[in-house]
Protein backbone atom coordinates (compact mmCIF):
# COMPACT_ATOMS: atom_id res chain seq x y z
CA UNK A 1 0.00 0.00 0.00
CA UNK A 2 2.97 2.26 0.78
CA UNK A 3 4.63 1.62 -2.78
CA UNK A 4 1.32 2.39 -4.46
CA UNK A 5 0.59 5.22 -2.75
CA UNK A 6 3.80 6.77 -3.11
CA UNK A 7 4.40 5.89 -6.74
CA UNK A 8 0.95 7.66 -7.35
CA UNK A 9 2.47 10.89 -5.49
CA UNK A 10 5.33 10.96 -7.43
CA UNK A 11 3.35 10.92 -10.48
CA UNK A 12 1.46 13.67 -9.57
CA UNK A 13 4.54 15.52 -8.27
CA UNK A 14 5.74 15.02 -12.04
CA UNK A 15 2.53 16.13 -13.77
CA UNK A 16 2.35 19.30 -12.02
CA UNK A 17 6.10 20.19 -12.66
CA UNK A 18 5.81 19.75 -16.27
CA UNK A 19 3.20 21.69 -16.99
CA UNK A 20 5.47 24.70 -15.22
CA UNK A 21 8.44 23.92 -16.92
CA UNK A 22 9.70 23.33 -20.00
CA UNK A 23 12.61 20.51 -19.90
CA UNK A 24 15.33 20.70 -22.56
CA UNK A 25 18.34 18.16 -22.49
CA UNK A 26 21.64 18.46 -24.35
CA UNK A 27 23.55 15.35 -22.99
CA UNK A 28 24.96 16.62 -20.08
CA UNK A 29 21.96 18.82 -17.97
CA UNK A 30 18.55 19.77 -17.41
CA UNK A 31 17.57 23.21 -17.35
CA UNK A 32 13.97 24.61 -17.54
CA UNK A 33 12.78 27.77 -19.19
CA UNK A 34 11.77 31.07 -17.44
CA UNK A 35 8.39 29.75 -18.75
CA UNK A 36 6.44 31.36 -16.06
CA UNK A 37 8.08 35.30 -16.75
CA UNK A 38 6.95 38.06 -18.85
CA UNK A 39 3.72 37.32 -19.21
CA UNK A 40 3.99 34.53 -21.48
CA UNK A 41 2.66 31.56 -18.84
CA UNK A 42 0.18 29.86 -20.65
CA UNK A 43 0.39 31.59 -23.95
CA UNK A 44 0.29 28.02 -26.04
CA UNK A 45 -3.33 27.25 -23.85
CA UNK A 46 -4.60 30.24 -24.97
CA UNK A 47 -3.94 30.40 -28.08
CA UNK A 48 -4.66 27.11 -28.69
CA UNK A 49 -8.40 27.82 -27.48
CA UNK A 50 -8.70 31.63 -29.33
CA UNK A 51 -10.70 30.05 -31.96
CA UNK A 52 -13.02 27.50 -33.02
CA UNK A 53 -12.26 24.19 -34.97
CA UNK A 54 -8.46 22.20 -34.96
CA UNK A 55 -6.70 25.58 -36.94
CA UNK A 56 -6.24 27.33 -32.69
CA UNK A 57 -5.28 24.11 -31.18
CA UNK A 58 -2.77 22.87 -33.64
CA UNK A 59 -1.31 26.73 -33.59
CA UNK A 60 -1.19 26.32 -29.60
CA UNK A 61 0.74 22.82 -29.94
CA UNK A 62 3.45 24.18 -32.24
CA UNK A 63 4.40 27.28 -29.40
CA UNK A 64 6.69 25.20 -26.89
CA UNK A 65 8.69 24.04 -30.02
CA UNK A 66 9.14 27.64 -31.26
CA UNK A 67 10.87 28.68 -27.59
CA UNK A 68 13.28 25.60 -26.97
CA UNK A 69 16.92 26.39 -27.61
CA UNK A 70 17.33 24.62 -30.87
CA UNK A 71 14.50 26.52 -32.80
CA UNK A 72 15.54 28.82 -35.49
CA UNK A 73 15.65 31.91 -34.62
CA UNK A 74 12.79 33.04 -36.63
CA UNK A 75 10.31 30.24 -35.52
CA UNK A 76 8.39 32.51 -32.95
CA UNK A 77 8.07 35.21 -35.38
CA UNK A 78 6.84 32.72 -38.30
CA UNK A 79 4.53 31.45 -36.13
CA UNK A 80 3.17 34.38 -35.24
CA UNK A 81 2.58 35.38 -38.20
CA UNK A 82 0.84 32.24 -39.51
CA UNK A 83 -1.89 33.06 -36.60
CA UNK A 84 -2.48 36.97 -37.87
CA UNK A 85 -2.68 35.72 -41.32
CA UNK A 86 -5.08 32.95 -40.19
CA UNK A 87 -7.23 35.56 -37.94
CA UNK A 88 -8.67 37.19 -41.24
CA UNK A 89 -11.31 34.38 -41.36
CA UNK A 90 -12.25 35.11 -37.89
CA UNK A 91 -14.88 37.37 -36.65
CA UNK A 92 -13.54 40.81 -35.46
CA UNK A 93 -13.56 39.92 -31.43
CA UNK A 94 -11.96 36.72 -32.82
CA UNK A 95 -9.39 38.14 -34.93
CA UNK A 96 -8.66 40.60 -32.69
CA UNK A 97 -7.61 38.36 -29.57
CA UNK A 98 -5.54 36.17 -31.91
CA UNK A 99 -3.49 38.93 -33.02
CA UNK A 100 -2.89 40.32 -29.55
CA UNK A 101 -1.69 36.46 -28.59
CA UNK A 102 0.37 36.49 -31.45
CA UNK A 103 2.05 39.65 -30.93
CA UNK A 104 2.84 38.41 -27.12
CA UNK A 105 4.19 35.42 -28.23
CA UNK A 106 6.39 37.34 -30.58
CA UNK A 107 7.92 39.23 -27.58
CA UNK A 108 8.18 35.82 -25.10
CA UNK A 109 11.75 34.78 -23.69
CA UNK A 110 13.51 31.79 -25.74
CA UNK A 111 15.07 29.40 -23.61
CA UNK A 112 19.12 29.36 -24.08
CA UNK A 113 21.50 26.90 -22.38
CA UNK A 114 23.82 28.09 -20.44
CA UNK A 115 27.39 28.13 -21.18
CA UNK A 116 29.42 25.17 -18.92
CA UNK A 117 32.85 25.60 -20.70
CA UNK A 118 33.04 28.47 -18.09
CA UNK A 119 33.16 28.70 -14.40
CA UNK A 120 30.39 29.41 -13.73
CA UNK A 121 28.18 28.86 -16.25
CA UNK A 122 27.75 31.51 -18.49
CA UNK A 123 24.02 32.80 -18.99
CA UNK A 124 23.49 33.54 -22.67
CA UNK A 125 21.13 35.71 -24.73
CA UNK A 126 18.97 34.01 -27.53
CA UNK A 127 20.28 35.61 -31.38
CA UNK A 128 17.49 37.77 -33.58
CA UNK A 129 15.70 37.07 -36.01
CA UNK A 130 16.90 38.75 -39.49
CA UNK A 131 14.36 38.66 -41.85
CA UNK A 132 11.17 41.19 -41.98
CA UNK A 133 7.63 39.73 -40.53
CA UNK A 134 5.27 39.20 -43.02
CA UNK A 135 2.38 41.14 -41.04
CA UNK A 136 2.96 44.59 -40.25
CA UNK A 137 1.77 44.08 -36.06
CA UNK A 138 4.60 42.04 -35.64
CA UNK A 139 7.28 45.41 -37.02
CA UNK A 140 9.75 46.19 -34.90
CA UNK A 141 9.17 43.61 -31.94
CA UNK A 142 11.88 41.39 -30.69
CA UNK A 143 11.90 38.32 -28.22
CA UNK A 144 12.77 39.08 -24.57
CA UNK A 145 16.06 38.12 -22.88
CA UNK A 146 16.63 37.45 -18.92
CA UNK A 147 17.34 40.27 -17.45
CA UNK A 148 20.36 38.19 -15.54
CA UNK A 149 21.86 37.21 -18.77
CA UNK A 150 25.54 38.57 -19.65
CA UNK A 151 23.85 41.25 -22.32
CA UNK A 152 27.87 40.33 -24.68
CA UNK A 153 26.74 36.71 -24.55
CA UNK A 154 24.53 35.22 -27.29
CA UNK A 155 23.90 30.99 -27.78
CA UNK A 156 24.12 30.89 -31.55
CA UNK A 157 21.90 28.19 -32.55
CA UNK A 158 23.58 27.31 -36.09
CA UNK A 159 26.96 26.26 -34.07
CA UNK A 160 25.53 25.04 -30.86
CA UNK A 161 28.52 27.95 -29.26
CA UNK A 162 29.01 31.09 -27.84
CA UNK A 163 29.27 34.11 -30.07
CA UNK A 164 29.94 37.80 -28.25
CA UNK A 165 27.74 40.93 -29.30
CA UNK A 166 28.45 42.28 -32.83
CA UNK A 167 30.73 39.11 -33.82
CA UNK A 168 27.75 38.68 -36.30
CA UNK A 169 24.56 40.20 -37.54
CA UNK A 170 21.80 38.55 -35.33
CA UNK A 171 23.24 39.59 -32.32
CA UNK A 172 21.35 42.84 -32.73
CA UNK A 173 18.39 43.10 -33.11
CA UNK A 174 17.54 43.85 -37.08
CA UNK A 175 21.14 42.76 -37.52
CA UNK A 176 21.85 46.59 -37.16
CA UNK A 177 23.47 48.64 -33.72
CA UNK A 178 21.86 51.86 -35.36
CA UNK A 179 25.32 53.31 -36.35
CA UNK A 180 25.95 55.64 -38.95
CA UNK A 181 27.39 54.58 -41.75
CA UNK A 182 30.74 56.01 -42.85
CA UNK A 183 30.88 59.27 -45.17
CA UNK A 184 30.82 58.90 -48.58
CA UNK A 185 34.46 59.09 -49.65
CA UNK A 186 35.62 61.68 -52.31
CA UNK A 187 36.26 59.83 -55.97
CA UNK A 188 39.99 59.73 -56.91
CA UNK A 189 41.15 62.47 -59.64
CA UNK A 190 41.39 60.07 -63.22
CA UNK A 191 45.35 60.23 -64.84
CA UNK A 192 44.29 62.82 -67.06
CA UNK A 193 43.05 65.49 -64.27
CA UNK A 194 45.94 64.77 -62.02
CA UNK A 195 48.24 64.98 -65.29
CA UNK A 196 46.85 68.21 -65.96
CA UNK A 197 47.04 69.95 -62.13
CA UNK A 198 50.17 68.93 -62.04
CA UNK A 199 51.20 70.47 -65.55
CA UNK A 200 49.22 73.62 -64.43
CA UNK A 201 51.44 77.02 -63.74
CA UNK A 202 50.73 78.88 -60.08
CA UNK A 203 48.84 81.77 -59.60
CA UNK A 204 49.51 84.89 -60.75
CA UNK A 205 49.73 87.32 -57.79
CA UNK A 206 47.70 90.67 -58.89
CA UNK A 207 47.18 93.86 -56.61
CA UNK A 208 43.22 94.64 -58.12
CA UNK A 209 40.91 93.01 -56.21
CA UNK A 210 38.43 92.43 -58.85
CA UNK A 211 41.05 90.57 -60.59
CA UNK A 212 42.23 88.33 -57.88
CA UNK A 213 38.61 87.27 -57.67
CA UNK A 214 38.46 86.54 -61.33
CA UNK A 215 41.85 84.83 -60.84
CA UNK A 216 40.05 82.09 -57.57
CA UNK A 217 38.01 79.39 -58.70
CA UNK A 218 34.70 80.26 -58.42
CA UNK A 219 33.17 79.51 -54.65
CA UNK A 220 30.80 76.29 -54.69
CA UNK A 221 28.04 76.90 -52.61
CA UNK A 222 25.57 74.33 -51.34
CA UNK A 223 22.22 75.38 -50.42
CA UNK A 224 19.98 73.11 -48.04
CA UNK A 225 16.73 73.41 -48.01
CA UNK A 226 14.25 72.07 -45.81
CA UNK A 227 12.72 68.93 -47.35
CA UNK A 228 14.48 69.56 -50.85
CA UNK A 229 15.51 66.45 -52.87
CA UNK A 230 19.04 68.43 -52.75
CA UNK A 231 19.10 68.62 -49.29
CA UNK A 232 18.20 64.40 -49.31
CA UNK A 233 21.20 64.21 -52.06
CA UNK A 234 23.91 66.03 -49.86
CA UNK A 235 23.00 64.32 -46.38
CA UNK A 236 23.23 60.72 -48.16
CA UNK A 237 26.59 61.65 -49.53
CA UNK A 238 27.82 62.84 -45.93
CA UNK A 239 25.95 59.63 -44.55
CA UNK A 240 23.91 61.54 -42.26
CA UNK A 241 20.48 60.10 -41.41
CA UNK A 242 19.00 63.44 -40.56
CA UNK A 243 15.86 63.77 -42.18
CA UNK A 244 15.66 67.38 -42.98
CA UNK A 245 11.62 67.43 -43.91
CA UNK A 246 10.92 68.34 -40.42
CA UNK A 247 13.63 70.81 -39.67
CA UNK A 248 12.40 74.20 -38.91
CA UNK A 249 13.57 76.95 -41.25
CA UNK A 250 16.00 79.14 -39.99
CA UNK A 251 15.05 82.82 -39.00
CA UNK A 252 13.81 84.77 -41.91
CA UNK A 253 14.03 81.95 -44.54
CA UNK A 254 13.87 79.06 -45.77
CA UNK A 255 17.27 77.22 -45.32
CA UNK A 256 17.50 74.95 -42.73
CA UNK A 257 20.30 75.39 -39.88
CA UNK A 258 22.47 72.43 -39.40
CA UNK A 259 22.68 72.76 -35.62
CA UNK A 260 18.71 71.95 -35.88
CA UNK A 261 19.44 69.36 -38.18
CA UNK A 262 21.48 67.60 -35.58
CA UNK A 263 19.09 67.59 -32.67
CA UNK A 264 17.00 64.64 -32.24
CA UNK A 265 14.01 63.85 -35.26
CA UNK A 266 11.39 61.38 -34.21
CA UNK A 267 10.12 61.71 -37.95
CA UNK A 268 7.08 59.86 -37.79
CA UNK A 269 6.15 59.49 -34.50
CA UNK A 270 5.98 61.38 -31.34
CA UNK A 271 8.52 62.24 -28.81
CA UNK A 272 8.97 58.42 -26.77
CA UNK A 273 7.69 58.33 -23.40
CA UNK A 274 7.48 55.39 -20.98
CA UNK A 275 5.02 55.35 -17.76
CA UNK A 276 4.43 53.28 -14.46
CA UNK A 277 0.79 52.75 -13.02
CA UNK A 278 -1.78 50.16 -13.29
CA UNK A 279 -2.43 48.98 -16.89
CA UNK A 280 -3.98 46.46 -18.92
CA UNK A 281 -6.15 45.25 -15.93
CA UNK A 282 -3.31 44.38 -13.49
CA UNK A 283 -3.52 44.73 -10.02
CA UNK A 284 -0.11 45.46 -9.51
CA UNK A 285 2.04 48.49 -10.83
CA UNK A 286 3.89 47.62 -14.32
CA UNK A 287 5.94 49.97 -17.40
CA UNK A 288 4.18 50.63 -20.46
CA UNK A 289 5.16 53.30 -23.42
CA UNK A 290 2.74 56.35 -24.01
CA UNK A 291 0.71 56.90 -27.09
CA UNK A 292 -0.08 55.14 -30.27
CA UNK A 293 2.95 55.70 -32.06
CA UNK A 294 4.37 53.21 -29.00
CA UNK A 295 1.33 50.77 -28.83
CA UNK A 296 2.54 47.93 -26.58
CA UNK A 297 1.02 45.72 -23.80
CA UNK A 298 2.42 46.64 -20.16
CA UNK A 299 5.20 44.26 -18.63
CA UNK A 300 6.59 44.08 -14.73
CA UNK A 301 10.54 44.43 -16.81
CA UNK A 302 10.69 47.64 -17.26
CA UNK A 303 13.70 46.58 -19.89
CA UNK A 304 11.09 45.07 -22.21
CA UNK A 305 9.46 48.64 -22.48
CA UNK A 306 12.12 50.42 -22.71
CA UNK A 307 13.54 48.15 -25.75
CA UNK A 308 10.77 48.03 -27.67
CA UNK A 309 10.16 51.95 -27.35
CA UNK A 310 13.98 52.33 -29.05
CA UNK A 311 13.52 49.25 -31.66
CA UNK A 312 9.89 50.87 -33.18
CA UNK A 313 11.74 54.29 -33.55
CA UNK A 314 13.90 52.41 -35.82
CA UNK A 315 11.39 50.41 -37.49
CA UNK A 316 8.38 52.10 -37.52
CA UNK A 317 9.64 55.73 -36.80
CA UNK A 318 12.37 55.95 -39.18
CA UNK A 319 14.39 58.37 -36.58
CA UNK A 320 17.45 59.57 -36.68
CA UNK A 321 20.62 58.44 -35.31
CA UNK A 322 20.60 61.09 -32.73
CA UNK A 323 17.12 59.98 -31.63
CA UNK A 324 18.19 56.27 -31.86
CA UNK A 325 20.93 57.17 -29.51
CA UNK A 326 19.64 59.02 -27.58
CA UNK A 327 16.99 56.39 -26.68
CA UNK A 328 19.72 53.44 -26.39
CA UNK A 329 21.67 56.55 -23.66
CA UNK A 330 18.16 56.64 -21.94
CA UNK A 331 17.89 52.50 -21.18
CA UNK A 332 21.45 53.07 -19.83
CA UNK A 333 20.45 56.07 -17.51
CA UNK A 334 17.93 53.28 -15.67
CA UNK A 335 20.29 51.03 -14.80
CA UNK A 336 19.83 50.46 -10.60
CA UNK A 337 16.15 52.35 -10.86
CA UNK A 338 13.24 51.19 -10.43
CA UNK A 339 9.51 52.40 -10.65
CA UNK A 340 8.46 56.17 -11.44
CA UNK A 341 12.64 57.00 -10.68
CA UNK A 342 13.44 55.36 -13.87
CA UNK A 343 10.65 56.41 -15.69
CA UNK A 344 11.81 59.64 -15.24
CA UNK A 345 15.51 59.41 -15.87
CA UNK A 346 14.40 57.26 -19.18
CA UNK A 347 12.17 60.15 -20.57
CA UNK A 348 14.36 62.77 -19.53
CA UNK A 349 17.02 61.31 -21.52
CA UNK A 350 15.20 60.24 -24.66
CA UNK A 351 13.92 63.38 -24.83
CA UNK A 352 17.26 65.33 -24.13
CA UNK A 353 17.90 66.81 -28.40
CA UNK A 354 14.60 66.99 -29.01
Amino acid sequence: MFIKSSILALALASTTFARELIIERDGRAIYPRRFGQEQCGGIGGRIGSACAGQICGVFGGRVPGTLLAAADPCATQDLADEIITASKDQDAATAANMVALAVELRQCEKNTPPDFTTNPPALRNSVFCLKAPVNAQLNGLVQAQDPANDPNLFFDVATKSTVRLGSQANTFAFGSNGAVADPVPAPEPSPVESSSAAAAPAPTVVDSVDDATASCPAAVTVTVTAGGAKADQFNAALGITTDFANVPAAPGGGVGSLALASAANFNKCSVPEIAFGIFDGRTENSFAPVGADFSHGSALNPAIITRAVCDTLVNRCDANTVAINDCAAAIDATAGLSGQALVDAFNSRVSANA
